[in-house]
C-alpha cells in the first residue's frame, strides 16, 4: 500500500501544482488585459472645488479679455495711425465699460493672492490703457501682445493642472497678429 499512497499524494500534489499555476497565469494574464485596454484612458482624480472654480472664473474672465482684444483689433489694426471717429465712440460707448466692468468683476471674484490673477488684472489694466490711448500704436501693440501671452501662461496653467474636463468653456485664441518689434 505504501506504492499506491505515495501515488495517490503524487497525484494530488501534481494536481494542486497544476492548479496554482493555472490560477495564478491566469490572474497574470487578466492583469496584463486590463493594464493593454486601460492604457489610454485617464483616471478622474477628485480635485479641489476651489481648484476648478478659479479655473473657471480664469477661463471666463481671459476668453472675454481676448474677445474685447480681438474686436478691438479687428476694427483698429495695428498700421491704423489715427482711429476713425466711429472707432473711438465704439471704444468709448462698447469697449471700455465692458473691459471696466470685466475689471470691476474681477477685483470682486478673484483672490489677490495668486499670480496669473494678478497677471491677469495687470493685463487687462494694460487693455484699458490701451483704450485710453487709441492713437498710440506701439502702447497698441504691447497690450495686444501682453494678452496673448497672458492667455497662453493661463492656458499652460489650466492644463498643467488637469482641469479641462472641469471647465465649461474651451479656450478662445488670439485672432489678432501682432507686427515684430519696430
Amino acid at each position: 500500500m505504501p506504492t499506491g499512497l505515495t501515488h495517490s499524494l503524487l497525484r494530488m500534489g501534481r494536481y494542486m501544482l497544476l492548479l496554482t499555476l493555472s490560477c495564478l497565469l491566469s490572474m497574470i494574464i487578466a492583469y496584463a488585459l486590463v493594464r493593454h485596454l486601460t492604457r489610454g484612458q485617464t483616471v478622474l482624480r477628485k480635485v479641489d472645488p476651489e481648484a476648478i472654480q478659479q479655473a473657471r472664473l480664469l477661463r471666463r474672465d481671459t476668453n472675454q479679455l481676448v474677445a474685447l482684444a480681438n474686436e478691438y483689433s479687428q476694427r483698429l489694426p495695428q498700421d491704423t495711425k489715427a482711429p476713425a471717429p466711429a472707432t473711438i465712440q465704439w471704444i468709448d460707448g462698447a469697449f471700455r465699460p465692458e473691459l471696466n466692468a470685466l475689471r470691476q468683476r474681477m477685483d470682486e471674484e478673484f483672490p489677490t493672492d495668486t499670480p496669473l490673477c494678478r497677471t491677469l488684472s495687470a493685463t487687462a489694466d494694460r487693455a484699458a490703457a490701451m483704450a485710453a490711448h487709441p492713437d498710440d500704436a506701439e502702447l497698441r501693440r504691447r497690450a495686444l501682445r501682453d494678452i496673448e501671452a497672458a492667455a497662453a501662461r493661463i492656458e499652460k496653467h489650466l492644463d498643467t493642472l488637469g482641469l479641462e474636463h472641469w471647465l465649461p468653456q474651451p479656450p478662445l485664441k488670439p485672432r489678432f497678429a501682432i507686427p515684430a518689434w519696430p
